[in-house]
């Protein structure tokens, strides 16, 4: 009985130990799981804080006065784009301006919106922001 006492204790021991063993390599992986989503948590701020593409800003007065909407490249060639590449100049015209972001789909392969479909609504759309926040055209 001494022995089997002597073996039920070194099986006692031997569970504790592989316990311990366990619970610290779960708390090693929670750890390591913890350093991952804090860096991931920052590779977003900063992909949040820069710009990774330039933004594109006409005046509102420069959007009715095109009379449908044109490609990209057009304006960029003509100089009627304002071009902000930084966060900071973004937070500076932001400061200075009412921005105002619009996304369209292009409903031709050659004319971004040959029926001046999403050319009005935009307009509307602006219009109506416009009244809502009591804002000059080009502000």
């Amino acid at each position: 009985s001494v022995i089997i006492g002597a073996v039920g204790v070194v099986l006692l021991c031997y569970a504790g130990w592989r316990g311990y063993r366990a619970s610290r390599s779960a708390l090693r992986a929670q750890a390591q799981l913890r350093t991952e989503e804090k860096e991931e948590l920052i590779k977003c701020v900063r992909q949040v804080t820069k710009l990774q593409y330039p933004a594109c800003f006409v005046s509102s007065s420069g959007m009715r006065d095109m009379g449908r909407l044109r490609p990209h490249e057009e304006l960029r060639n003509e100089g009627a784009l304002h071009i902000v590449d930084t966060m900071e100049e973004l937070q500076h015209l932001q400061s200075t301006k009412k921005l105002v972001f619009v996304s369209h789909q292009w409903l031709d392969e050659v004319r971004p919106d040959p029926n001046n479909v999403h050319y009005k609504g935009i307009l509307q759309g602006i219009d109506f922001l416009l009244g809502t926040e009591g804002v000059h055209a080009d502000d």
